[in-house]
């Protein structure tokens, strides 16, 4: 078949040369039948549909995952402990759901130009 087989050493790394995958050839033949779909892409599909709900602006389409999530924030509110375990539990893991930070407030005192003094506020601009 080959001729430097006299030469050629079969071992780790090293599969006789006539059990190798001839090429063109897939080492899968029998792979996933086409058009199944991965749990993965089931679980978005199923997640990502959207339902009708009553909201405060009357009906509205959303998606089941915001479904979902909007009926775990409604059960912490009534004290549902289990769900505020949950919502919690997302904050500490996803520190993205963390509340944005309030901005420092910025104090702003005037000085009256003519005495010095700190004024509560400017006085009239006099265009005379």
């Amino acid at each position: 078949m080959f001729e430097d087989d006299v030469d050629y050493r079969v071992g780790y790394g090293r599969p006789p040369r006539n059990t190798r995958f001839q090429p063109g050839r897939s080492g899968n033949p029998k792979r996933r039948p086409r058009g199944t779909k991965s749990l993965a892409a089931i679980f978005n599909k199923i997640i990502n549909e959207k339902v009708r709900v009553k909201g405060p602006r009357g009906m509205q389409e959303i998606t089941k995952f915001e479904a979902g999530l909007t009926q775990l924030a409604n059960m912490a509110a009534t004290g549902d402990k289990r769900a505020i375990r949950d919502i919690m539990h997302w904050r500490r893991n996803f520190p993205e759901l963390q509340p944005p930070e309030m901005p420092h407030s910025i104090v702003i005192r005037f000085v009256d130009p003519k005495s010095g003094q700190l004024v509560d506020k400017l006085p009239p601009d006099n265009e005379d």
